[in-house]
């Protein structure tokens, strides 16, 4: 059996990885909301920009699902970008961007195609850059298919200083990285090798309307969200007050798993969580201890208050942990994934005996006070 210094070291390494997954997708959230923002600031791009699309679907060429890239720009003289953000190479990237670059528009809210222009480019972002050998195997791919169209595969980053944070966008110098027509001030900008740059002082305001990428959240996003910002909309009057009065429910918060596909829209949000990401959301709340799935009555239980106590594990950044609300939850799920795993949704039934688990009253504040 594991000693407490060897088990504090795997608390630490999976509360690392999932601190930056999570970390991850909040700067792929950032650059989506920078990308409105230089379609709607930039004197230039907004002049030629006509439609900029964070949930539209594009005419699948095979199959009956539609592609759900991360944006789709519409611009004056027959210009068009299709944007797909990542963290990091997967293998399945070379199949979706072949399928994106073969598609041939996007669906309409009443499933009539709307055709891809002449000017057309697919923007390819990451995080981290993949080496030569995996553009490679990209670009190769891409002449195989005969796919004409520029495929531009750039990086983006939040660049943290003294003069403010930023978000950078710059093309990568691969030998067979394709250009935007020039035509276009959107895709000159993408062409420079200078960059894009944008404060966060003006993709803040733009940050607040996105709450996942195309396809989902990681479930420890969706999770954090959910018990911080979705929350409050199932809550009655009554729960509401007692959460304002108590900081905490005197009864666990009963939700129906039936009702998960009706997903709350918080005011302002314009890609909000989907009924998966809600579900897989809760599944971490429920291993990080503060949910409980009733399997046979189909009822989620949530232990819901406004102080949530941080686990003591010595190897964790407790400076880090005691103030942010993100840290805490994920050391708490690191925490028990690590000392104590329960059995999956799916699975069998396990029952869980023990003392009952004290109340904090010493953290932070989940909901602001007004």
């Amino acid at each position: 059996m594991a000693g407490n210094k060897e088990t504090d070291e795997q608390i630490r390494e999976v509360f690392n990885e999932k601190f930056k997954e999570y970390q991850a997708f909040d700067r792929t959230l950032d650059a989506l909301a920078s990308l409105r923002a230089i379609c709607k600031v930039v004197k230039e791009i907004a002049a030629e920009t006509v439609t900029c699309d964070f949930r539209a679907r594009l005419k699948p060429v095979a199959g009956a699902e539609p592609y759900t890239p991360d944006a789709v720009i519409r611009q004056l003289r027959e210009h068009s970008f299709v944007i797909e953000l990542k963290t990091s190479w997967d293998h399945s990237n070379v199949e979706q961007i072949v399928k994106y670059a073969k598609s041939p528009g996007t669906l309409q809210s009443d499933g009539t195609l709307l055709s891809f222009p002449k000017n057309h480019c697919i923007l390819v972002g990451y995080q981290n850059t993949p080496d030569d050998k995996h553009l490679d195997q990209l670009f190769n791919r891409l002449k195989e298919e005969n796919i004409a169209i520029p495929i531009v595969v750039f990086r983006y980053a939040l660049e943290v200083g003294t003069p403010g944070n930023r978000m950078f966008f710059s093309r990568v110098p691969h030998a067979r990285n394709g250009f935007c027509l020039s035509s276009s001030s959107l895709g000159k900008a993408f062409n420079s090798a200078r960059g894009i740059l944008i404060s966060d002082d003006v993709f803040k305001f733009e940050r607040a309307a996105f709450h996942r990428a195309s396809d989902s959240a990681p479930p420890t996003y969706a999770g954090i969200l959910w018990w911080i910002v979705y929350v409050r909309y199932y809550l009655n009057d009554d729960q509401k007050a007692e959460m304002a009065e108590k900081g905490r429910l005197s009864s666990p918060l009963m939700i129906s798993v039936d009702s998960l596909d009706n997903v709350p829209i918080p005011d302002g949000v314009e890609v909000t969580l989907t009924p998966k990401d809600v579900r897989n959301g809760l599944e971490f709340l429920r291993q990080a201890g503060l949910a409980v799935l009733k399997k046979q009555r189909r009822i989620y239980e949530i232990d819901l208050k406004t102080r949530i106590l941080p686990p003591k594990v010595t190897s964790l950044p407790t400076d880090i942990i005691e103030q942010d609300i993100t840290a805490k939850l994920i050391a708490r799920w690191a925490t028990r994934k690590v000392k104590s795993p329960i059995s999956d949704r799916l699975g069998k039934k396990k029952v869980l005996r023990g003392r009952r688990s004290r109340r904090d009253y010493k953290s932070g504040y989940l909901f602001p006070i007004d």
